[in-house]
């Protein structure tokens, strides 16, 4: 049974009711006091603060090749199990990683393609329309 309560946007609550009641944990008059106090501990180890003594002032980080990434990631890991770094902000890092290999490959297919073209005598500025061109399209 779903709980009846609504929400401060006038919607019924969509969790499930405890056991003998008609209402959540959350809005459970019996247990209300004890969730708003959960709620709020959670609220406050939620916000997560980069501190300054972990971040190395004016470094930009290169990533040349994989590799580099693997090195960074490696590191970024034994941050996180050693409790310097937020998981949450590793989660971020590594979305962002991604992109960077992603770039990286990309980088070493527009390589291999232009040493294909200087090998076939293909000479041009823009690469993808060489690609349509080479494969008939």
């Amino acid at each position: 049974m779903k709980c009846k309560a609504k929400t401060k946007s006038g919607k019924r609550c969509g969790m499930s009711a405890m056991k003998n009641s008609d209402f959540c944990y959350m809005h459970n008059p019996e247990t209300q006091l004890e969730a708003k106090s959960f709620q709020r501990k959670g609220g406050k180890h939620k916000v997560y603060v980069i501190n300054p003594e972990n971040v190395v002032q004016d470094k930009r980080i290169k990533f040349d090749n994989a590799t580099d990434v693997r090195e960074f990631l490696t590191g970024m890991i034994n941050d996180v199990m050693q409790g310097k770094i937020d998981v949450r902000v590793c989660t971020s890092i590594n979305y962002l990683l991604n992109t960077v290999l992603k770039s990286l490959e990309i980088s070493e297919i527009e390589k291999k393609l232009k040493e294909l073209e200087n090998k076939v005598g293909i000479e041009s500025d823009n690469e993808a329309d060489n690609i349509l061109n080479f494969t008939g399209w």
